[in-house]
Parts: structure tokens; C-alpha cells; sequence
């Protein structure tokens, strides 16, 4: 138990990041307890560590500038908390704010979207104090309804009529990481986006599965070398686009080609997932992808290093590769995602299907899995069957429907054993009925003076 000091208060010792001593005095036991765990936890947050507790703590030393300014001043002194009294932040520092975060920079191209949106909507100067929950409101039907797509994302072919359910999900998700910073820096006291919900939603318009006999055709008609081999690595190999295609080399740490009766095979660096455990992949080459690979190394001049050289926008070149043959809306995803189902209705082991997807299972389910007419052609017997039931189905269910009577008929020392002090479900029932309880009089007692029970 905490000790008092000579006034009666309870002190509070603890290391600051800078290995300086810090004390704090509290004059209840229950302040105490509360004063350490929350300052505790602002040091683990001022190292890097944020978990729910450390943004409560947050919460906790934010209200003290109004219930404890002394508090409030001393933990800005520590290097707990950002003075933010001389000014005011607004839309266009949280925004700068966020771009020096040490993410990827697919990450970063999120950011700058989101802030580039709340920009438009709110205006660069706009204080992050004057925004409230309804603001927050507003903010997700202008994504709806009027924001402007940027860098070609956002799921509509026109400026002005809205993004897509999905990529307004994601634009929250990170407006939220945006005010939840905010309110660890100490800018704003609450999140006024923390009632808007966002996260990743599946899309069943992008849900296209594209045949092997389709991109067999399209690659047949392709001049283009690489934009034959991109599309045979996101269809055959599952390669997610150009962060997958970059690392590729012409040596044998990245291809091996198919030889003296060994499978050829090629390794993709999953950077989007390398965090989450999976980081590089060696997939199997089927003998459309080698061939594919094998043609461009050939055209590629002595000393080349990387397979591909960088393009702009290879989805927009593989998307265009297949307009020319008649087929609509297919990309790099589409490609990946057809090469996964495909994996995944094959009956593959499931750590399996992990690892040469790049994925967890249950990313699987929630954007791999769609439903459609072959699918649908597949399963139809087995539909069938479970609605109509096999004979045996039938004969269990009509013996669970027999009634007692027939049990008699039965040869009794054939199909049951019964002991000596065997006694019926029936009777027992029937001698529980007949037993009085309360219930029982009162019901009694109701019919006796003529009512309706």
C-alpha cells in the first residue's frame, strides 16, 4: 500500500524516457493510483508504444488542463504532452504531420488522399478544435456524393459524382488515424471522428474472375514482352502489381528456370505483407508463366539486372491490353484474385494457400470469396441432395416420427436391453403431472370458481 508523506499526500516516483526522476504529489489515495498508472503509460506512449490503455492516458492528462493545470504544465515540462498554447493547429498541419510517419509509401499515397480530401472539404486553415462529430457526418456524405477522385483511385469515372463504398470506408479509416494522432499530440482533446466508423469493406464490383483460356488469348495477341510477363505473374503466380514486379532480377536468387526435370520457380517479395509474416513466396512456374519470362529475357539486352523496367501505371496498361480483346474491367487484382480462387477450390492445404498467396485465410474469405454461376453449377448436387435427402435421411427422420405404439410391434430383445428398474419417459411424466404443486392448485382453484385458464 502506498505510504503517505509527512503532509498526508501520496507521492508518485517514476523515469522519464531521458532518464531524469520525476515526482508528482497526490492528495487521495484513489488520485494516486490513477496519477501512476496514466503517467506511466504517457511514457510508454512518448516512446513509440500506443495501445488503448496509453490513448486513454492521453484522454486522462488532456482533461487535466481544466481539472489540474499544474499537472497539465508539469507533464508538458516532462515531455509528455506538445505545448500547444501559442497556436492554434489546423487541417494543413496534421496533414504535413502525418506524411512524416515512417510507413511504406503505398501508405503514404493514402494519407496524401485523405488529406487532400479534407482539404477540399473543410479548407487548409480550418481549425482542428472547431471540428465536431457533425462536421465528422458531413464529411462522409461529401465523400459519397461529391469528393474528387485523385491519382485515378477512388472507384468513379467522374469528377464530382463520388467515391466508390469502399474507398470512402478507407478514407475514413485513415481521417480517424489522422484526429487519433491529433489528440496524442495534444492538438485536440477528442476525436471528432471516432462515431464515423471506416475500415475495409469488399467491393463486389471489382469481384471479376477471369479465366486461364481468356488471358492465354490476351498474352497470345500482347506484342508487349513485359506487359506479357506482368500479366502471367499476377494470373499464374499471383503477383500483386508493381511493388511485386520491381525487386524481380535476372539471377537465380529471384528464377530458376525449369531444367534437367526440376520445376522452375520464381520468388516474389510480398512488401505489403512482409510485416504480417509474409514476406517472399517461391511459387511453382506453370509453363505459360516460364515461357513468358523466358521470351523477355531473351529480348532484354547483355547485362540487364531488373526483369522490369518501371512503369508509371501498369495497371492502366494491363487494363487496356484486354480492352483490345473485348474483355471489360480486368486488372492486376483481378488477375491475383482469379489465381487465389483458384488455389483455394483446389483443396490445398490451408498454410499452404497462406503462403503462396501472401495472405492470411480469413483476408481470403473476406476478398477472395464471391459467389457466382459456375460456383454456383458446382455445388448444385450437393444443394440437392441436402434438400431432398438421401434414403437413409428419410428412413432416420420417419423413426424419430413413429409413434409409441409402434415400438410394441418391434422385437423388443432384439433391439433394446431393458434393465430392471427400466421406467418410461411416459410414466415419469405422467406421475410428475399428477403431482401437486402450487401452480397446480392454483389452476385448480381457477377452474373451480368457473374461470378461463
Amino acid at each position: 500500500m502506498a505510504k503517505r508523506n509527512s503532509k498526508g499526500s501520496y507521492p508518485v516516483w517514476f523515469t522519464l524516457n531521458n532518464g531524469k526522476r520525476g515526482r508528482w504529489t497526490f492528495h487521495t489515495l484513489k488520485a494516486r493510483d490513477a496519477g501512476e498508472t496514466n503517467i506511466k503509460n504517457l511514457i510508454d506512449l512518448a516512446s513509440g508504444i500506443e495501445t488503448r490503455e496509453t490513448r486513454d492516458s492521453l484522454k486522462w492528462a488532456l482533461e487535466q488542463k481544466t481539472k489540474d493545470e499544474k499537472l497539465y504544465l508539469k507533464l508538458i515540462e516532462w515531455g509528455l504532452l506538445e505545448d500547444n498554447r501559442d497556436r492554434e493547429r489546423t487541417i494543413q498541419d496534421i496533414c504535413d504531420h502525418m506524411q512524416t510517419r515512417l510507413v511504406k509509401s503505398g501508405t503514404l499515397g493514402t494519407y496524401k488522399d485523405a488529406g487532400q480530401n479534407l482539404i477540399d472539404f473543410f479548407g487548409a486553415d480550418k481549425r482542428l478544435r472547431d471540428i465536431k462529430p457533425l462536421d465528422a457526418s458531413r464529411f462522409e456524405v461529401f465523400l459519397s456524393t461529391s469528393a474528387r477522385r485523385l491519382n485515378g483511385r477512388g472507384g468513379s469515372s467522374k469528377v464530382g459524382e463520388g467515391l466508390s463504398k469502399a474507398t470512402v470506408k478507407k478514407r475514413i479509416e485513415r481521417v480517424r488515424q489522422f484526429f487519433l494522432a491529433a489528440l496524442r499530440l495534444g492538438w485536440v482533446e477528442k476525436n471528432a471522428f471516432e462515431s464515423v466508423h471506416g475500415g475495409n469493406v469488399p467491393n463486389p464490383e471489382k469481384w471479376l474472375y477471369v479465366p486461364k483460356s481468356v488471358v492465354l488469348d490476351v498474352m497470345k495477341e500482347t506484342t508487349n514482352l513485359e506487359i506479357k510477363a506482368k500479366i502471367a505473374l499476377c494470373r499464374f503466380a499471383g503477383a500483386r502489381g508493381e511493388s511485386e514486379f520491381r525487386p524481380l532480377e535476372w539471377n537465380s536468387s529471384w528464377i530458376q528456370w525449369s531444367a534437367d526435370g526440376k520445376q522452375g520457380t520464381v520468388r516474389l517479395h510480398r512488401t505489403k505483407t512482409e510485416d504480417s509474416g509474409f514476406s517472399d513466396t517461391i511459387v511453382p512456374m506453370v509453363p505459360e508463366l516460364e515461357t513468358a519470362l523466358r521470351d523477355l529475357f531473351d529480348a532484354a539486352p547483355a547485362g540487364t539486372v531488373h526483369v522490369f523496367k518501371k512503369h508509371s501505371n501498369p495497371g492502366k496498361i494491363i487494363k487496356e491490353a484486354f480492352l483490345k480483346q473485348g474483355v471489360d474491367i480486368v486488372t492486376p487484382y483481378n488477375l491475383r484474385r482469379s489465381y487465389c480462387r483458384d488455389l483455394m477450390e483446389s483443396g490445398v492445404d490451408v498454410k499452404a494457400y497462406e503462403y503462396f498467396c501472401g495472405h492470411s485465410l480469413k483476408v481470403a474469405l473476406t476478398n477472395y470469396q464471391s459467389w457466382d454461376e459456375i460456383r454456383a453449377q458446382k455445388v448444385t448436387p450437393q444443394i440437392l441432395e441436402a434438400l431432398t435427402g438421401s434414403d437413409r435421411t428419410q428412413n432416420r427422420r420417419a423413426d424419430r416420427r413413429a409413434p409409441e405404439s409402434s415400438l410394441e410391434s418391434r422385437n423388443d430383445a432384439e433391439h433394446f436391453e431393458l434393465s430392471d428398474n427400466y421406467e418410461p419417459q411416459t410414466l415419469r411424466n405422467k406421475e410428475l403431472s399428477q403431482k401437486e404443486t402450487p401452480h397446480s392448485k392454483i389452476m385448480l382453484e381457477g377452474q373451480n370458481r368457473g374461470y378461463t385458464i
